[in-house]
């Protein structure tokens, strides 16, 4: 993960990462903002996380169309492309990301020196 200054982040907000550049970079999380309703957005990466979007409720903010969309174009991200992927294969593909964290050796607690898998 890399911290990003205001003016990095201004000059890459509109810029689609391609799938493997986001992987080499280290991205942490990746949020397309493309559900449309409700409370939550969708991380792309790996990692899969569900974030509540706050101040969505009485301030005023809600969903828009974009252009794009509204013209019938299918945006490129992954968010979109998943669609039309069957639910239980993508909740696989997360419990997979689980599991192999689960097996990766961590530092015995006891500082022997030798590493374990939890």
């Amino acid at each position: 993960s890399t911290a990003r200054s205001a003016g990095e982040i201004r000059n890459f907000m509109h810029k689609l990462l391609d799938d493997d550049a986001a992987k080499s970079q280290g991205l942490a999380g990746w949020w397309t903002l493309e559900e449309g309703k409700g409370n939550f957005a969708m991380d792309v990466t790996e990692a899969r996380f569900r974030s509540r979007l706050v101040g969505m409720k009485g301030k005023g903010m809600k969903w828009v169309e974009s252009e794009s969309i509204a013209s019938g174009l299918e945006p490129p991200t992954p968010a979109w492309r998943e669609r039309s992927v069957c639910a239980v294969e993508l909740r696989r593909v997360r419990l997979a990301v689980r599991g192999r964290k689960l097996l990766e050796p961590v530092p015995c607690s006891a500082g022997c020196g030798d590493s374990i898998v939890r």
